[in-house]
């Protein structure tokens, strides 16, 4: 069994502040969204029903599960019912996706007003049994799934902003600010769900610090960006794919690197250094050479990388790039990750290797050689590959040891 921690209350004063990412995603949406299916999503609301993995149920209830017909008690302490009922249904519908679809219906209705207050009702039940419940109650029992949902009211907010730019949302405010407190105290970093239910949750904290200030705000953004720059190299494999193995899941961390873009874009949370946009990078090399640290290709922000960083610890601590004194080899134009690397006095060897271009990946077939203190890559060694063959990295460090002698 296991207990979260009881709801603490705030003695902190936070403060809506209205994102600008929000009107051009809007824009985007509407262009791309199925004005049909969200018309159908929008009835389906309002005749209090729910579309939950492939079945529409109704009425909505953030305690059933509507495929075993098994209520949950008043208190969950248990984060799986065996035999009995599957958990996930509950956490499904607590989530509050439909939000989403609906919100967007709104934004495109031409009786908007009328359509709000047909689902006033229905709405204002589902957040007031979310505010009212206790903290072992279902709503609660899962950090990631609460942290799904305040992403989801945090949009919600953002658009009712759009709709009613005046309109008072207080109590929609207070609802947030009890989900981050929450999540704040309840942070999955121990154990075996560290992985995508951590990443998750601090990513919602992020859009969270997007969308509220607060006298503490720039040191919470600090230590948020810090554990996200660590806990997105574990989210995939070294083909980009989830650690999970799942599609589901690769969808949930795409859709999390994107709130993190969101989050990010404008550089409006006033990052005072360059740290995030040049070391968001996986599957690279970090080199240590004559006392410095330095930092070599990887995969990050949605591409693959070339750069070589330095680190310029005791003045600005922060990473910044190396130029290099020659032209970049053409097996490295689209960046490497996920090579070789082999350090011998100030010569950098970089072998085999793939970049992503154009949804194609390419296989570096050569070993290129950079000389540190000369900042300039220096020559190659191309290998007769075809592309099928597959070499090791310890059949490459061989192979090339064997060159060398």
């Amino acid at each position: 069994k296991r207990k979260q921690k009881s709801f603490q209350q705030s003695l902190t004063s936070y403060t809506y502040v209205h994102p600008k990412y929000i009107d051009p995603l809007l824009s985007n949406l509407n262009q791309l969204s199925n004005k049909k299916n969200l018309r159908e999503s929008f009835d389906l609301f309002r005749n209090n029903e729910i579309f939950v993995f492939g079945k529409i149920f109704g009425p909505i209830r953030f305690d059933y599960d509507y495929f075993n017909n098994y209520q949950f008690e008043k208190n969950v302490y248990k984060p799986a019912y065996f035999n009995k009922a599957d958990i996930k249904v509950p956490y499904e519908v607590g989530r509050l996706q439909f939000l989403q679809k609906i919100n967007l219906y709104f934004i495109q209705s031409a009786e908007v007003q009328k359509e709000i207050e047909s689902v006033s009702k229905i709405y204002g039940d589902l957040l007031d049994e979310i505010e009212t419940s206790n903290a072992n109650h279902v709503l609660w029992n899962s950090p990631m799934d609460v942290a799904i949902r305040m992403i989801n009211l945090i949009l919600d907010r953002n658009i009712k902003c759009v709709i009613y730019e005046n309109e008072d949302n207080k109590l929609l405010d207070e609802l947030i600010i009890k989900h981050f407190e929450f999540i704040k105290i309840n942070y999955e970093n121990k154990g075996n769900v560290v992985g995508n239910h951590y990443f998750v949750e601090l990513v919602a904290t992020l859009l969270f610090l997007k969308n509220y200030s607060f006298k503490e705000i720039d040191l919470e953004i600090d230590k948020v960006i810090k554990e996200i720059e660590s806990e997105i190299i574990s989210q995939f494999n070294s083909d980009f794919t989830n650690f999970e193995g799942s599609t589901h899941y690769t969808a949930l961390m795409i859709e999390a690197l994107l709130l993190i873009y969101l989050s990010l874009e404008n550089d409006e949370l006033n990052r005072v250094d360059n740290s995030f946009p040049f070391m968001n990078k996986f599957f690279g090399d970090l080199i240590n050479f004559n006392g410095k640290i330095f930092h070599f290709g990887g995969y990050g922000l949605f591409r693959s990388n070339n750069t070589m960083l330095l680190f310029d610890l005791g003045n600005s601590n922060q990473w910044d790039e190396v130029k290099f004194e020659n032209n970049i080899p053409s097996e490295i134009k689209n960046g490497l990750a996920s090579f070789f690397p082999l350090l011998i006095d100030s010569n950098y060897y970089i072998l085999s290797g793939n970049s992503s271009f154009n949804n194609k990946r390419v296989f570096n077939k050569s070993i290129l050689k950079f000389d540190i203190e000369r900042r300039s890559f220096e020559g190659r060694l191309k290998l007769k590959l075809s592309n099928s063959s597959c070499l090791s990295d310890l059949g490459l460090f061989i192979f090339f040891l064997l060159k060398l002698t």
